[in-house]
Formats: structure tokens, C-alpha cells, sequence
């Protein structure tokens, strides 16, 4: 594969759109990004510079903690026990309405 590639292969590669790397191209968002003859052309990308770059986000991202009960206190999270009156389910509604309805 050419050092130098299109929007279109880093779609195949990474998937996404074309109009999603080129708008990230266009942020500065992307390194090795660039438009060889000038401001209107079309968006150029170093292979190599985008994987890289690839392989670094990847290894940032760590996992999302799956309780916010194993963080500490006065965090982002609700302390209070949560909704105490959920909505009546289809089944509870329909069972009223036919009391209601026997009553007449």
C-alpha cells in the first residue's frame, strides 16, 4: 500500500466516513494529514503518521469503571438512593383500568 492515501483507505482501515476524516484533517486532529495543492484539494494522509497516531489513542483509553460504587465519596455521582416511584407498567395500567371498569 502507497505511503500517501486517500480519506477512502483510512475508511477501509479504521472505518468511519470519508467526510469523518477529512473534517478531522481539517481540525488539525489528525497528524499527517495534509492537502498537497492547496486549501481546496483533496486531503492527503501519511499511512504510517495515522497508524501511529491510531495505536496511541487506542492504548489511552482505559476501562470505564462498571459501578460507581467502587469510587470514593463526593464524585460526579448521586448520593441518594435513586427513584423511589417508578411508572406504572402496562400490566399495572390495565389491570386498574378493568377495576375501574367493574365498578361502573
Amino acid at each position: 500500500m502507497p505511503r500517501h492515501v486517500p480519506a477512502s483507505a483510512l475508511v477501509e482501515r479504521y472505518g468511519f466516513t470519508t467526510r469523518h476524516w477529512i473534517r478531522l484533517a481539517a481540525a488539525g486532529k489528525v497528524p499527517g494529514a495534509f492537502q498537497p495543492f492547496g486549501a481546496h484539494g483533496r486531503w492527503v494522509f501519511d499511512l504510517d503518521v495515522v497508524a501511529r497516531w491510531w495505536d496511541a489513542q487506542r492504548k489511552q483509553v482505559t476501562e470505564w469503571p462498571t459501578s460507581t460504587s467502587a469510587g470514593r465519596r463526593g464524585g460526579g455521582a448521586s448520593s441518594g438512593a435513586g427513584r423511589k416511584f417508578a411508572r406504572p407498567s402496562r400490566r399495572d395500567l390495565k389491570a386498574s383500568l378493568a377495576s375501574v371498569l367493574e365498578r361502573g
